[in-house]
């Protein structure tokens, strides 16, 4: 990993963690390519929920997120647990709280048609990219331009 200097530790944490996590789990995002391509979720509504063992989930749910986004999802929050803090076999009852509350803001901004301003511009801004990307690979994607054509209006 690159060094650079500044970084507070626990932010060389969360690089370092998001390094190994690419490199271990994120195939299944990696191979996602289509699905970024086409933004083929666009218009629907998601969340995301993380558990890990030890701790530092919000970056990860800012992350899944945003893979949302780039899927055309639109994300409406997320949750978390760390594990290896809960006793028992039960997760507490302000986790199931925070769980409960997100799966009905999900069903609420399905039903609404909520546009979440916090994810809109990076939508907008992620879509105008992959039309521009569309019209550069044209020739070597001919299945993506004439998705995009028919269903995304490119001209």
């Amino acid at each position: 990993m690159t060094k650079v200097k500044g970084l507070t530790t626990k932010t060389k944490r969360v690089l370092c963690f998001f390094r190994q996590f690419r490199i271990k789990n994120c195939s299944f995002m990696d191979r996602c390519c289509g699905v970024a391509h086409y933004m083929a979720f666009e218009g629907k509504y998601g969340a995301s929920v993380v558990t890990s063992g030890g701790g530092d989930e919000e970056p990860i749910a800012q992350f899944m997120n945003h893979f949302l986004i780039t899927t055309g999802v639109i994300p409406v929050g997320s949750v978390w647990a760390t594990m290896g803090t809960i006793v028992g076999e039960d997760f507490p009852g302000e986790i199931l709280r925070q769980a409960r509350e997100l799966g009905k803001k999900l069903v609420r901004s399905w039903k609404e048609g909520a546009v979440v301003p916090e994810t809109e511009e990076v939508r907008k801004s992620f879509k105008e990219r992959m039309r521009r990307l569309m019209l550069y690979r044209k020739e070597d994607w001919p299945y993506e331009y004439e998705f995009w054509k028919t269903h995304r209006g490119l001209k």
